[in-house]
């Protein structure tokens, strides 16, 4: 009887254990909304329009990202790593995509018409 509750007890702990999630993020840090196409593979994609100072995340997967703002010049297919996240800003009459890695590290850079 012990032998069980023992080892309920050790499964019931094991499974509370966090695990390191995978994710992708992308951060609308600019002051209109944004639109968001992210593209991950042929079962794997998501649109998302993101207000100011709002996020969206995707579980798991790395890819390419669109982003467009007033359906004007995208940036288009921006590569995002796995853990990795975009930042989306304006500067001016643009938009400016930063795509970072795990580490916070800029791996690419992406400008894009802000158009009214």
């Amino acid at each position: 009887m012990w032998t069980v509750i023992i080892a309920v007890a050790l499964i019931a702990g094991y499974l509370t254990i966090p695990v390191r999630s995978e994710a992708c993020c992308f951060y609308n840090s600019a002051d209109d909304k944004i639109t968001v196409k992210f593209d991950c593979g042929v079962f794997c994609w998501n649109v998302w329009d993101l207000s100011p100072g709002k996020h969206k995340c995707r579980p798991g997967k790395q890819g390419y990202v669109t982003l467009y703002h007033n359906k004007k010049d995208p940036c288009e297919l921006l590569p995002v790593a796995k853990h990795g996240w975009v930042n989306v800003y304006h500067v001016q009459d643009k938009g400016v995509a930063e795509s970072k890695d795990e580490n916070g590290n800029t791996t690419n850079v992406c400008e894009f018409d802000w158009g009214k």
